[in-house]
């Protein structure tokens, strides 16, 4: 995770300079499927550990964050 921020970093820098407006999105969760697919629990686990990244990096840069996941939450 650390390297992965890293190298968001890196990239939202090198977007500077063309003045584009950025927004940064949350990633998708895995839904589970119909068995035997395996347990998508603890890959949900990590995907949101990388939105959580990815919304502090949006807070700490003032930029905007779109949060799909607690969307489709909030619906249901």
């Amino acid at each position: 995770l650390p390297g992965f921020i890293a190298q968001y970093r890196a990239l939202l820098d090198a977007l500077a300079p063309t003045g584009a407006r950025v927004v940064l999105v949350a990633p998708a969760r895995l839904e589970p499927a119909t068995s035997p697919a395996p347990d998508t629990e603890a890959a949900n686990t990590r995907i949101a550990a990388y939105g959580s990244a990815i919304r502090d990096l949006a807070i700490e840069r003032g930029l905007f964050f779109a949060d799909f996941p607690a969307a489709l939450d909030a619906e249901n």
